[in-house]
């Protein structure tokens, strides 16, 4: 696995403990089953996907210029997909069976079938296509590009239905539970941003401070929180989902790049 993502998941399990305290206590939180070769990979990669019906996993490989595709049940890497420039972001849409690939070198999505790979379609968005999510329930894809946009893609027709104008470009990015909010890391306007879809606009800008360049970001539905890393000072924060004040915060091992 990415040691980036583990790192993520292991900033998640320390933030969830230091703020509530019984979690702590719980033994073994995270145990290493396996570790899978993707082969020949040049450079760094970048975000993850998973189709659990078919219990494959996507790998943007973005120094390679490729998509690694590999079989969970088996440990084994299936195949690569070739041909990028810079794969960024990566999602797959289980309503349409549709796997998407925001690559950052040309602004582009594009699109593949779930059962065979092949090319689906492509939509031309902007520079530096990067983070995005799949909203299966809503019928929807957001992607976030551009020295700050986040465009909303309709699975339906596979077109751009809604762009929404941000401060500056944006990272890692989540969905609350009932579709309407979404939190959008903002490292280079030092935010958090709040957009709400319904309305097509930001609502709302958290500005931590003392905590800058944040990166990765998970949300806990069960306790209302939007959790954070923060690169400077190396920072995980954990953050009100309904005001946006600092709640907690424990220092993390450093260059957090995974959301």
């Amino acid at each position: 696995m990415n040691k980036n993502v583990t790192r993520m998941v292991c900033l998640v399990a320390l933030a969830m403990g230091g703020v509530f305290p019984t979690l702590a206590a719980q033994p073994e939180p995270l145990v290493l089953e396996a570790k899978i070769s993707l082969g020949e990979v040049r450079g760094r990669i970048d975000h993850l996907a998973i189709d659990v019906a078919r219990q494959r996993l996507f790998v943007a490989e973005l120094g390679n210029g490729s998509v690694g595709v590999v079989d969970l049940k088996r440990g084994v890497l299936l195949r690569t997909i070739t041909g990028f420039r810079e794969p960024q972001g990566v999602g797959y849409e289980e309503a349409t069976d549709i796997l998407y690939v925001a690559d950052g070198g040309d602004g582009t999505v594009r699109l593949f079938h779930g059962a065979d790979l092949k090319p689906a379609g492509q939509l031309t968005l902007g520079d530096d296509a990067d983070n995005l999510r799949t909203d299966s329930a809503r019928h929807r894809v957001l992607v976030g590009y551009s020295s700050g946009a986040l465009a909303v893609i309709d699975t339906g027709s596979r077109h751009e239905v809604t762009r929404i104008p941000l401060k500056a470009h944006p990272e890692a990015f989540q969905l609350d539970h009932a579709g309407r909010l979404v939190y959008v890391n903002v490292p280079d306007a030092h935010e958090i941003a709040v957009v709400d879809l319904t309305l097509g606009r930001q609502v709302a800008s958290w500005t931590p401070s003392g905590m800058d360049a944040n990166f990765p970001m998970a949300i806990d539905e069960a306790r209302r929180r939007v959790l954070v890393a923060f690169r400077q000072p190396a920072t995980l924060g954990v953050f009100d989902q309904e005001s946006g004040a600092l709640l907690g915060s424990v220092a993390v091992c450093g260059d957090a790049g995974v959301g």
